[in-house]
């Protein structure tokens, strides 16, 4: 499924999701992205991406969760893959921004938004997982090498 091609200008735009409901207390359909399984191979992969740019900017990937006017909003969760049985190891979960060979590579923020009105604003948790029988992972916050200029800090401090 794709939206046409063009030689110059834009191409066309691609919208995939469910019905609204206008109604109270029905629900909104789903959508499920999904790739096949596999008995004895591998299964699918799945990809989400946007498109590449010779001169202009390279279009962003956005993934919205709803709100609410007087529920929870929606989450975000983000998972890698679980092994049973005698598997070589769970699937990982990076966070990278991009690179760049003649300016600053982009940044990455993980924080929780305010609290506008009332209540606390929301945690932050990093942490490694356990084991029962072999040695936990381990946890490290590194600052990036610099060959010519200064090396960033690293800063740990609490709210005022």
């Amino acid at each position: 499924m794709s939206s046409g091609s063009v030689l110059s200008g834009s191409s066309g735009s691609l919208l995939m999701g469910s019905g609204s409901v206008l109604g109270e207390g029905v629900s909104s359909g789903n959508v499920l992205l999904s790739s096949g399984w596999s008995v004895s191979g591998n299964s699918g992969w799945l990809v989400f991406g946007s498109g590449s740019s010779l001169s202009g900017h390279a279009g962003s990937l956005s993934m919205l969760v709803g709100g609410s006017t007087s529920g929870w909003g929606g989450g975000v969760f983000v998972s890698g893959g679980s092994v049973s049985g005698g598997g070589l190891g769970g699937g990982s979960v990076a966070v990278v921004s991009g690179s760049s060979g003649s300016t600053s590579s982009g940044g990455v923020v993980i924080r929780s938004s305010n609290a506008l009105v009332g209540g606390v604003s929301g945690s932050v948790l990093l942490s490694s997982g356990t084991t029962a029988v072999s040695s936990s992972g381990w946890m490290s916050l590194l600052s990036g090498v610099s060959y010519t200029g200064v090396s960033g800090s690293v800063s740990v401090s609490s709210g005022r």
